[in-house]
């Protein structure tokens, strides 16, 4: 990642979905999961520390129906949310029915719970000092809401969002700036502990034709809180910074990489990502 000659790029497995497991051990092959994959698949061994960056205490976990087609639950990022009963889970597109916040009112009451208590936060994270003297690398990120407009966007639904930028910026802001806070509380207390080889941002802001709001609105609210947060890490010497967006985000990588980020993945072949034209570029 720093241009140096290597023996090999590290051989990774990204994710597989559960149903290629399933084939996978249909077909005669040993049973793999997460947990074994690594070995399995002779891969060089990576971890992630995960930072709890949303809801403390979470919502708690629950079935509200079930009509044996569908099921409706309570996530523990307080989501309700429709499912089909025939595919796993992380299979298939959850069908959002009512967000936890619905507006300034909303935010203001759960906002301790959204950007508070730092130790407990700190419990959940799994042991980073496991990873203190290490021959692999290790990244930090979150559960999928170390970012700026995917974690506001799961708070609040995606049609909130775009008119809550017009009709409340001033709560977007607050909203951005406690999160950026919150990243750099729990990532500062992590470095106590260990050092990390990668850090990465998670926010899913595009679709098949381009990115879900404008790079104007990007460069207005995101790129200030984008920027405390990459400044503090070059500071703590971590400058391999990367940001996960499905999606078409070619009008957003000049953005992010005026913000610090200098990795992007994982370049959608059906949003028309081509990431030999991008590298060249």
């Amino acid at each position: 990642m720093h241009h140096q000659p290597v023996d090999r790029p590290p051989y990774w497995i990204p994710v597989f979905w559960t149903e290629t497991f399933e084939r996978w051990a249909r077909e005669g092959h040993a049973k793999a999961d997460e947990e074994t994959e690594e070995k399995i698949f002779e891969c060089d061994r990576k971890e992630h520390i995960r930072m709890w960056l949303n809801f403390e205490p979470p919502f708690e976990e629950k079935v509200l129906e079930e009509n044996g087609e569908y099921v409706t639950i309570q996530t523990k990022k307080g989501v309700v949310e429709k499912l089909r009963t025939d595919m796993p889970p992380d299979s298939q597109m959850h069908q959002p029915l009512r967000y936890p916040i619905e507006g300034r009112a909303d935010y203001l009451r759960y906002r301790s719970r959204l950007c508070g208590d730092v130790e407990t936060r700190l419990v959940v994270t799994k042991s980073p000092e496991t990873h203190r003297n290490r021959d692999y690398a290790v990244s930090l990120r979150g559960w999928l809401d170390c970012g700026f407009y995917g974690p506001l966007r799961d708070l609040v639904g995606f049609e909130r969002l775009s008119y809550l930028f017009y009709e409340d910026p001033n709560l977007i802001e607050t909203m951005m700036d406690d999160r950026a806070e919150l990243i750099i509380q729990m990532t500062e207390r992590i470095l106590e502990k260990t050092s990390i080889d990668w850090f990465c941002f998670w926010e899913d802001m595009a679709c098949r034709n381009g990115p879900l709001i404008s790079p104007e609105l990007f460069r207005r609210f995101m790129m200030p809180r984008y920027k405390r947060v990459t400044d503090f890490l070059h500071k703590r010497g971590v400058d391999l910074i990367f940001v996960d967006s499905d999606g078409d985000i070619s009008l957003l990588i000049p953005l992010w990489l005026e913000c610090g980020v200098i990795g992007m993945w994982p370049f959608e072949v059906q949003a028309g990502m081509d990431v030999v034209r991008l590298r060249k570029e």
